[in-house]
């Protein structure tokens, strides 16, 4: 039975959580995560296509109750969306250590030993691993600026519909289009429209090549 950590509980960790739990029966996955709650704590682009819903199997995600993307949804609200997937995930029995980080690492012959340390509520001090995965951000990517409103606009090309009506927009740089959003988001990232299907594609990925 193969042990794994991920480190991070980002959408990408999520799906490659999950990849890996398809791949591996009985695999132990842990994810570890200095942040207190998985989801629901940082927004991203959540852009989708109509109709194209869900973009992953669907014994991926929890219930997403009101922010359920219909057929004609353009956008999924992405923090609810991870948080979805952290939930079913921890129901496959994957394993959440939350304001945890690694202390140490060592490498011996094939196995990976980690220090846990944190605030988290910790049962082991102590793992012993096959795989650890880590994934790197990318500082080189634009920063993007986005917003919440209650209405489309036809001088905005990058916007979606989520579910309960409201409109995600972004611009590349600062947000000087247009002014008082319900909520104020920042994504450092290629493109906001492919986001959620590019990172959904490295998750799998990345699950795939253990």
């Amino acid at each position: 039975m193969k042990t794994i950590a991920i480190i991070g509980t980002n959408l990408e960790n999520l799906i490659c959580a999950h990849q890996i739990l398809d791949n591996n029966r009985g695999a132990k996955v842990y994810l570890i995560d200095a942040k207190a709650e998985a989801g629901l704590d940082e927004e991203g682009p959540g852009l989708i296509e109509a109709n194209t819903w869900p973009p992953l199997p669907r014994s991926w995600i929890g219930k997403l109750g009101s922010q359920e993307p219909t057929t004609e949804s353009t956008a999924v609200r992405r923090s609810w969306f991870e948080k979805a997937l952290a939930t079913k995930l921890s129901e496959r029995g994957g394993i959440f250590l939350m304001r945890t980080t690694i202390s140490e690492e060592t490498v011996e012959g094939n196995t990976i030993k980690i220090k846990l340390g944190g605030a988290g509520p910790l049962t082991d001090k102590q793992l012993i691993l096959d795989h650890l995965i880590k994934f790197e951000e990318a500082d080189k990517h634009p920063i993007w600026s986005g917003g919440v409103y209650s209405m489309t606009s036809s001088e905005e090309e990058i916007q979606g519909i989520r579910p309960d009506r409201l409109v995600e927009m972004w611009w590349k740089g600062e947000n000087t289009h247009r002014k008082n959003p319900l909520e104020v988001m920042k994504w450092k990232g290629e493109n906001p429209t492919t986001s959620i299907v590019d990172t959904i594609r490295v998750g799998i990925k990345m699950g795939n090549n253990l």
